[in-house]
């Protein structure tokens, strides 16, 4: 006769070689008996899927990716994100039990408007390839505020004014610019 031996999801086996054991345990007519047998589970692909954000300068924007075996699409939790934006290092962030990684940055007065390139990475593991994607971080100009103070001055005297311009985004003080 033949017997057939299921093994509906190996993702708690890491990748290698990994023995089990199959056992007859005998009846009225035949013996019992058993028999080693090795399975071989090789890494899978995984897929790593950013979102496309919007911001700006100052303001802070989660970055999120989800993360999932392609095999078999189930969501990958408690593994490391990489995050970068224009292949510039900004952060890691850990997948939760939805496979979702969401990493918050601050985007710095530096950054530029307009398109720019986030790309999430997975490094890779025992059981799952390596796989990074790309999406598109908008950044927009921060609104601001103007704030004058009250002055007050005599005909044909100087009158000094002053004032502070804020950004809205995080209420950064921007000094260096001219109003």
């Amino acid at each position: 006769g033949q017997a057939k031996f299921v093994v509906k999801s190996t993702s708690a086996l890491s990748a290698g070689v990994h023995t089990g054991l199959l056992a007859f345990d005998g009846d009225n007519r035949y013996t019992a008996s058993q028999a080693s047998f090795n399975i071989t589970i090789a890494a899978g692909p995984a897929i790593v899927s950013p979102s496309n954000a919007t911001g700006a300068p100052g303001a802070s924007v989660n970055l999120v990716a989800k993360l999932k075996r392609k095999t078999d699409k189930s969501l990958l939790a408690a593994l490391p994100i990489n995050f970068s934006i224009d292949g510039v290092a900004v952060g890691t962030a850990t997948t939760d039990a939805s496979g979702v990684a969401t990493l918050v940055w601050k985007e710095p007065d530096s950054v530029t408007i307009g398109a720019h390139t986030i790309t999430a990475a997975f490094a890779g593991n025992k059981i799952d390839f390596a796989s990074s994607a790309t999406a598109t971080l908008t950044v927009n100009q921060a609104a601001t505020t103007l704030k004058g103070v009250n002055v007050k001055g005599a005909i044909g005297t100087s009158v000094k004014f002053s004032a502070t311009l804020s950004r809205n985004t995080d209420k950064a003080y921007l000094p260096k610019v001219n109003v």
